[in-house]
C-alpha cells in the first residue's frame, strides 16, 4: 500500500509541474485575431466613416456653381412694350464666384486632416481589438490550466481518500481524516464549477468578438514561458510617438487646427465674382430703327467685414484648438510614461517571482508533500499535515499559472500603448 500511495503522489506531482510551452507562436491566437479584425463591425464603421469624409474633399475644395439669371430691363410700365423705349431689353447673364486664392485648397486640407484622424481612430481601434482578444485568450488559457490542476488535485485526494478509508477499516486511521478528505474534495469541486462558469462567460465574450455563436468551442494553447524582451521606458515612449495611432491622430488634429487658422486668416480677403450679360433689343417703334444688342461685363468683390467679431473669433478658435490638441498630446505622453513605468515594474516582478517559485518554492513544496505522504503512511504525520502541504503546492502552481497569464496580458497592454508588436 505504501508503494501505491507514493506512486499516486509522484504521478500527480509530475502532471502538475509539467513544463509550459516554449517559444512556438500562439497560432490559435493569431487565427482568432485575424478573424476578429475581419468581422469587426466597429472597424467596418470606421472604414465607412473614412470613405464618407474622403467624399467631402471635392465638395469643399471645388468652385461654387455659376449663377444664371434672366431679366427684363427698363420695361415701361405704361405699356409693357419692348419697342417703346430704346433701353428696353431682354437680358441673360451668367456669373461665377472665385474664392480668394488659397481658400479652396485650405478647405480641402482641413477635410483631408479629418480623414487622417478617422484613419488613426481606425488603427487605434484595430489595436484595441487585438489587445482585447489577447487578454481574453490568456485569461481563458489560465482558467483552463487551473481547472486541469484542480481536477488532478481532486483525483489525488480521491485516491488518497480510498487509502484513508482502508486504514480506517483496519483500525489504523480515524473517521475525522475521512471527513476532512471528503470536505476538501467538495471544496475543490465547488471551485471547479465556478471556474467552468467563468470560462464559459469568457468564451462567449471571445465568440462575440469573432461574431460566432455563443456556445461555439474555444480552443486555447498552453501558456508560454515569459520572453526575454527588454523594455526601456524612453524607448517605449519613442515608439508611442512614432507608432501609437492615438498620438498620431492628435498630431493630425494639431495640423488641422493650423489649417483652420490659415483659413480664418484668408477670410479677411475678398472673393471675386465675374460675369457677362447679353441684352437683346427690338426696334424702336417711334422711328422704326432697329436697335443693337448690348453686352455687359462685370467684376465684383465681397466686403469682408468683421460683423460681431466673427472673423477674429474664428482665428481665436483655431488657435485655442491647436493649443488644446498640443496640450492633450503632452498629457497623453505623461500618462503613457506612468503606464510604461508601472508595466515595466510589473513585468520585472513577475519574472523574479516566476524564477523564485520555479527554482525555490515549487521544488520545496513538492518535497514537503512527498515527505508528508511518506510520514502519513507510517503514522509519523497526521492527515491534516498532508492536506496542508497539498494545498500549499496547489497554491504555488496556481501562482505560477497566474503569473504567466499576467505577463502576457502586460505584454498585450504594452503593445497597445506603444503601437508596436513585441517580438517573443
Amino acid at each position: 500500500m505504501k508503494i501505491i500511495f507514493l506512486c499516486l503522489a509522484a504521478v500527480w506531482l509530475v502532471s502538475v509541474n509539467e513544463a509550459p510551452a516554449q517559444a512556438p507562436p500562439d497560432t490559435v491566437l493569431h487565427r482568432y485575431i485575424d478573424r476578429a479584425l475581419q468581422v469587426s463591425p466597429r472597424l467596418n464603421a470606421f472604414r465607412a466613416q473614412q470613405l464618407a469624409v474622403n467624399r467631402r474633399i471635392p465638395q469643399v475644395s471645388s468652385l461654387p456653381d455659376p449663377r444664371l439669371a434672366f431679366s427684363l430691363n427698363n420695361l415701361p410700365i405704361n405699356s409693357f412694350s419692348f419697342t417703346q423705349e430704346g433701353m428696353t431689353g431682354k437680358v441673360i447673364a451668367i456669373s461665377q464666384t472665385l474664392p480668394f486664392p488659397g481658400k479652396l485648397s485650405t478647405r480641402g486640407d482641413i477635410v483631408r486632416q479629418d480623414e487622417m484622424i478617422v484613419l488613426r481612430q481606425f488603427e487605434d481601434e484595430r489595436n484595441n481589438i487585438i489587445r482585447e482578444v489577447k487578454k481574453t485568450y490568456y485569461e481563458l488559457a489560465y482558467i483552463k490550466r487551473v481547472i486541469r490542476i484542480e481536477e488532478q488535485s481532486r483525483q489525488l485526494l480521491r485516491d488518497i481518500s480510498r487509502i484513508v478509508r482502508t486504514k480506517y477499516e483496519v483500525g489504523r486511521g480515524s473517521q475525522q481524516d475521512i471527513v476532512k478528505s471528503d470536505l476538501e474534495i467538495t471544496r475543490i469541486t465547488d471551485r471547479i464549477l465556478k471556474l467552468q462558469e467563468r470560462y464559459q462567460s469568457l468564451a462567449e465574450h471571445l465568440n462575440a468578438l469573432l461574431l460566432r455563436e455563443p456556445h461555439d468551442v474555444v480552443v486555447v494553447d498552453t501558456l508560454r514561458d515569459p520572453s526575454n524582451a527588454v523594455f526601456r521606458i524612453n524607448d517605449l515612449l519613442d515608439s508611442a510617438r512614432a507608432f501609437r495611432p492615438f498620438l498620431r491622430g492628435l498630431e493630425e488634429a494639431v495640423t488641422k487646427a493650423r489649417f483652420q487658422k490659415e483659413l480664418a486668416e484668408l477670410q479677411w480677403y475678398p472673393d471675386f465674382t465675374v460675369g457677362v450679360a447679353y441684352s437683346q433689343r427690338d426696334y424702336l417703334q417711334a422711328t422704326g430703327t432697329n436697335l443693337n444688342d448690348l453686352t455687359t461685363f462685370m467684376v465684383g468683390i465681397n466686403i469682408p467685414l468683421d460683423y460681431g467679431g466673427k472673423r477674429s473669433a474664428a482665428e481665436e478658435e483655431a488657435t485655442a484648438l491647436e493649443r488644446m490638441y498640443s496640450d492633450q498630446y503632452s498629457s497623453v505622453l505623461q500618462t503613457l510614461q506612468k503606464l510604461f513605468a508601472r508595466s515595466d515594474a510589473a513585468i520585472a516582478t513577475i519574472r523574479e517571482r516566476i524564477h523564485l517559485l520555479e527554482t525555490g518554492l515549487l521544488p520545496q513544496a513538492s518535497q514537503a508533500l512527498r515527505a508528508s505522504l511518506a510520514g502519513y503512511q507510517v503514522g509519523e504525520v497526521d492527515y491534516l499535515n498532508v492536506l496542508d502541504n497539498q494545498v500549499k503546492l496547489f497554491d504555488i502552481e496556481m501562482d505560477l499559472v497566474r503569473l504567466r497569464a499576467d505577463y502576457w496580458k502586460e505584454i498585450a497592454e504594452i503593445e497597445f500603448l506603444a503601437g508596436i508588436e513585441v517580438q517573443s
